[in-house]
């Protein structure tokens, strides 16, 4: 997205410098990296699209196939307004302006990486659903940024956030992030992104998933795209191989 001027205030952290929370908060992502099995689950994504002053009009909904396979998304569409696709046009589709495949579970990994040199500003403890949470502030710059928006993900903005951290486990349970700086032309001038988690069973075991996300990309100040996001339905995913050896 767009170059965000970045001033270090004093209470910004760097990814890398010691701080009560953070430290388990990146060991339960590392964890969660690790320790995650090959998995599918189901994205149903609701459109709006409109002019922010004149009212939102809704349009279809979409129902994706995830899967995940060593930590890497594919993402097959499979029906459209309750209409289901044809096997041989089993292809993603983009958000009009915007490419929305895959930050649902990237976001928070991408945050963490050292090449993102996330900086990182602790902020107040809020009570969300019973938990102590505290929150975290956030900027990546421009040149650091893997956030993709744009048709076929053509640009990397700098952007800035928050996360909600669970202070007695380290487990983050939504994330925010947003860019507003980017090239002139652009096709987005605006977008953002909200992630929030829930714990779900995959073979048995329990682990922090997507629950719901919502993505938005503005093209002039007035006219938006909107995505509302809910994943569901986790499984483990295992595949098979068989090769025949013909005379």
């Amino acid at each position: 997205m767009r170059s965000l001027i970045l001033v270090l205030l004093p209470n910004l952290l760097l990814a890398a410098e010691p701080d009560p929370l953070l430290p388990l908060i990146r060991q339960r992502i590392s964890d969660w990296r690790r320790e995650l099995p090959d998995f599918l689950c189901t994205q149903e994504s609701t459109f709006d699209q409109g002019n922010r002053g004149r009212g939102i009009r809704m349009s279809d909904s979409a129902f994706y196939e995830i899967r995940v396979v060593r930590g890497r998304e594919s993402y097959v569409l499979r029906s459209v307004a309750g209409i289901d696709i044809k096997a041989n046009q089993l292809e993603p589709v983009d958000l009009a302006g915007m490419n929305h495949r895959g930050e649902f579970s990237s976001a928070l990994l991408l945050l963490f990486d050292a090449p993102t040199k996330t900086l990182f500003h602790r902020a107040d403890r809020e009570r969300v659903d019973g938990r102590r949470l505290r929150r975290y502030d956030f900027k990546v710059r421009q040149e650091n940024s893997q956030w993709y928006v744009g048709p076929g993900a053509a640009y990397q903005p700098a952007y800035e956030g928050s996360f909600w951290a669970d202070e007695a486990d380290g487990k983050v349970y939504r994330l925010h992030m947003e860019a507003h700086q980017f090239p002139r032309k652009y096709v987005v001038q605006d977008a953002w992104l909200t992630v929030t988690y829930s714990t779900v069973s995959i073979e048995g075991e329990p682990f922090l998933m997507p629950a719901q996300a919502e993505v938005r990309a503005c093209h002039t100040l007035m006219d938006c795209s909107h995505v509302y996001m809910k994943f569901t339905d986790y499984r483990h995913f295992t595949a098979t191989s068989k090769v025949d050896f013909k005379d």
